[in-house]
């Protein structure tokens, strides 16, 4: 905000920061609690000696009870009832927020604002005239108005409205706001029912028309996004929604659409590919443990390996012949069978290492005496037919301790 507004370089008198504090209220209504508390009347005068033909006479405490008189005296109030109609609250706060800092006195840091909107600019524009005072102290401000219309969002018609009654139709400012209308109308950021509200309100002037026309001659694409918006309000959908926006963009920078059966297909082609991705680099018990590589006895879950290998190998040679949606299907219902039979066969291990354990502390005596007679194991592949021997031997020794028993 200091950058913002300037008042002229001039020396605060000796008594400017005390009492009697200032009570503002603009036409009969007091606006106390949107301004800074502690105002001093002398710091007001000061800086805007206009204020000082609404201060209002200095109330007498003669028919006031003690205890208020008594209090009016030690913290005195003036109040300052302001009658013109260019001055509003908004407006009025952010002005003797400036006061205060160029007094140096302390104000709330919660008053302390340093980005304006449109709105709040123009409101302190006019409250600054108003005030009569020199147009100079508010070129900055000007300056933050001109570049919120010209990078800012789209304006509507109340900040139209406003712009183009506070500033001549010369000022850069106006020109921004007129450009800001067709950018934003070319851009689509508007509805069929802003869009014509606008130009409903200044077709109403041939000034504003005239205005108007001259920047719309400038952009010859403002005619088309009229037709489009007028087309999409005719089937119902006055709204342009986000991805129509979208659409259209890409359309003009000249990027290939695409339609909504080639993203389905395409998100099937990479979750194909995805799932082959994590299948070889996925970690289960059987490749993290080699105890139960070595004592996985042959039984049916292996064969199911074997046909569930068969089964994915001959769906691969089937769906070579297929193309585009059909071998992303296959391919994931193949994926989800192998998937569970490897599930099962994990379970089934998990079931089976437990009774293993057990059983290999009662085989380690009939291990030994099969070394001795059959060699040491040098083939891994005859480990499954001699574990098989083992676990007999070790049956059988068991059903014996339980018949002593």
């Amino acid at each position: 905000m200091s950058y913002l507004l300037e008042f002229p370089t001039s020396s605060l008198p000796h008594n400017a920061h005390s009492p009697p504090y200032v009570v503002f209220a603009i036409q009969g209504n007091e606006i106390v609690s949107k301004l800074p508390p502690r105002i001093p009347l002398n710091v007001v005068l000061h800086f805007a000696p206009k204020l000082n033909q609404w201060v209002l006479p200095c109330p007498s405490t003669a028919h006031l009870p003690l205890s208020i008189a008594r209090l009016a005296l030690r913290t005195p109030y003036i109040g300052i009832d302001i009658l013109s109609e260019d001055i509003e609250p908004t407006g009025l706060e952010w002005i003797l927020s400036k006061m205060l800092m160029a007094s140096g006195l302390a104000y709330p840091k919660s008053l302390f604002h340093v980005s304006p909107t449109i709105t709040t600019s123009i409101s302190i524009h006019k409250t600054w005239l108003a005030l009569d005072l020199p147009i100079a102290g508010i070129e900055n401000l000007h300056t933050h108005i001109q570049s919120r219309l010209m990078l800012g969002p789209a304006v509507t018609l109340a900040v139209v409205m406003a712009v183009w009654g506070n500033f001549p139709q010369s000022s850069h400012i106006v020109r921004a706001m007129g450009l800001n209308f067709i950018r934003s109308h070319i851009d689509l950021e508007y509805t069929q029912r802003e869009t014509s509200s606008i130009r409903h309100w200044y077709l109403k002037s041939a000034e504003r028309c005239r205005f108007f026309a001259s920047l719309e001659c400038q952009f010859p694409k403002f005619g088309e996004s009229q037709d489009l918006l007028v087309e999409k309000a005719a089937k119902g959908n006055a709204t342009l929604s986000t991805s129509a926006r979208t659409g259209k963009m890409m359309e003009k920078t000249g990027t290939k659409t695409v339609s909504q059966e080639e993203k389905k297909e395409r998100r099937q082609k990479d979750g194909a590919a995805m799932r082959t991705r994590l299948r070889r680099t996925k970690s289960d018990v059987s490749i993290r443990s080699v105890e139960t590589v070595i004592w996985d006895p042959p039984s049916e879950s292996n064969k199911d390996e074997g046909a569930t290998e068969g089964e994915v190998n001959d769906k691969d040679a089937t769906t070579e012949t297929k193309t585009g949606p059909e071998v992303s299907e296959a391919l994931q219902d193949v994926s989800i069978e192998g998937e569970a039979k490897k599930t099962s066969l994990v379970r089934l291990q998990q079931v089976l290492i437990p009774d293993l354990k057990r059983l290999s502390e009662l085989a380690e005596a009939a291990t030994e005496s099969s070394e001795l007679e059959n060699g040491p194991l040098t083939n891994l592949s005859a480990v499954p037919k001699r574990y098989a021997t083992l676990r007999k031997k070790a049956g059988r020794e068991e059903l014996d301790a339980e018949r002593r028993l």
